[in-house]
């Protein structure tokens, strides 16, 4: 039978575990609920654990087969659950005493309402979150995170946080941006999908700019997936960066059929001196360190390459270059010209690491200065566990170099199938 206490909390009459978290804060609930929800309750509240009631206890409506006291220990700032013994009356003798290691006997009072929070979800009921600011909600959010470790039961209350925390819409993410490692902690401790990626992003956009010390603090399972991304980054940063450097307009290309002469070529020589003078742009922005190495990871650098038009190699970098370098007005208008048609063709290849997968808007914060561009799937997640593949492997033979017709001995066919012995 359920009543409800002053705190709010209900009182399961019929519930056979009793919860002792401080002397005067006790709960009885029910030992299949906890051991659905917890994997720590699941594993102390084993049927051989409990105790024996007599005939005349049952009679008399008792119903305690279990207690449990919060004890803190010398790792945990919490404590985790003991089990007390309780007698064939229902009774336990322990029970009020041995407490004052929590705190002098005490819990504070913000403790009490997170173990509220914890049991009334188990009960299928929604904690209460003070949304007044995100500042509150996190704290809310951490203590409710912080005692449902303690029990093993991060999983219950992940979806309760994760609402509580996005309701706050654009005042999260721009707490994201600006401190992204505690908050893919935090998305890691409760297996967030959202808050996790998120913070994973703002890492990695950040990872050139980050000290040493920074990096070797982060979590092993962060770390992991930082270096993961950051590298796939770097692969995809440098093959762009080739990619421009190669460029040539398709109209250049000649037929080796039609015999091209001097002539030909001569008439596109305003384009090929634009590409002449980019490429002597590109190749110092790389020997100052403005490309993908710079401590904004380049993207100051792909940003002037997106938007091409005046973002770089403007008007005035001509006019600088016909003082060494003149031309009649109208030969300078054709040189540039053939600079913005160039310029154009090679923005579309910085488009993919320009687009981002963050919440942030960026009307309403401060434009971001690092790369938002990465991209965390699901197998990324730390928690995430591979599904084993049972299926029976059709190609078995194939892999082996073996078929039912080869019994193995060929050597010169193993040797072609294992890519040794020339031009596999």
């Amino acid at each position: 039978m359920e009543h409800t206490r002053a705190s709010g909390f209900p009182c399961y009459d019929d519930g056979d575990v009793v919860v002792i978290v401080a002397p005067l804060k006790t709960y009885q609930l029910h030992s299949g609920v906890l051991r659905r929800y917890s994997h720590h309750f699941a594993e102390v509240l084993r049927e051989e654990h409990a105790a024996k009631l007599s005939p005349k206890a049952v009679k008399d409506g008792v119903t305690t087969r279990y207690c449990l006291q919060l004890v803190k220990t010398q790792f945990g700032a919490i404590g985790n659950f003991q089990p007390l013994p309780v007698d064939k009356f229902g009774h336990s003798h322990s029970a009020g005493f041995s407490l004052t290691g929590i705190e002098n006997g005490r819990v504070p009072d913000e403790r009490i309402q997170y173990w509220d929070w914890l049991f009334g979800i188990f009960y299928g009921k929604a904690p209460s979150f003070d949304d007044e600011n995100l500042a509150t909600v996190l704290s809310g959010c951490m203590g409710l995170v912080d005692v449902a470790e303690t029990v093993q039961a991060v999983d219950s209350v992940r979806e309760h946080v994760d609402l509580a925390l996005l309701r706050q819409g654009q005042v999260l993410w721009n707490s994201v941006a600006s401190n992204p490692v505690a908050w893919a902690e935090l998305g890691r401790r409760v297996h967030s999908p959202t808050i996790f990626s998120e913070g994973i992003v703002h890492i990695v956009g950040k990872w050139n700019d980050m000290t040493e010390g920074t990096k070797k603090d982060l979590h092993p399972d962060i770390r992991t997936v930082c270096d993961k991304k950051y590298r796939e980054l770097e692969v995809a940063k440098e093959a762009i960066e080739l990619r421009i450097l190669g460029h040539y307009p398709p109209f250049l290309c000649r037929d080796a059929t039609t015999k091209p002469g001097r002539a030909t070529y001569s008439n596109d020589i305003y384009m090929w001196m634009a590409i002449c003078f980019y490429r002597q742009w590109f190749a110092q922005a790389i020997s100052d360190g403005r490309n993908r190495v710079s401590r904004d990871g380049g993207y100051e650098f792909y940003h002037q390459i997106g938007h091409a038009g005046q973002a770089y190699l403007n008007h005035e970098t001509f006019l600088n270059f016909h003082k060494y370098f003149p031309m009649s007005s109208k030969a300078c208008n054709v040189l540039e010209a053939n600079m913005g048609i160039l310029k154009n063709e090679v923005k579309h290849f910085v488009k993919d690491i320009l687009e981002s997968t963050v919440n942030v808007d960026n009307v309403t914060y401060p434009p971001l200065r690092w790369l938002t561009c990465v991209k965390v799937n699901k197998e990324d997640y730390p928690w995430h566990v591979e599904e084993p593949d049972n299926s029976f492997p059709t190609d078995q033979f194939t892999m082996t170099g073996q078929s039912p017709e080869n019994d193995g001995d060929n050597d010169d066919d193993d040797a072609v199938m294992c890519g040794r012995g020339g031009a596999y």
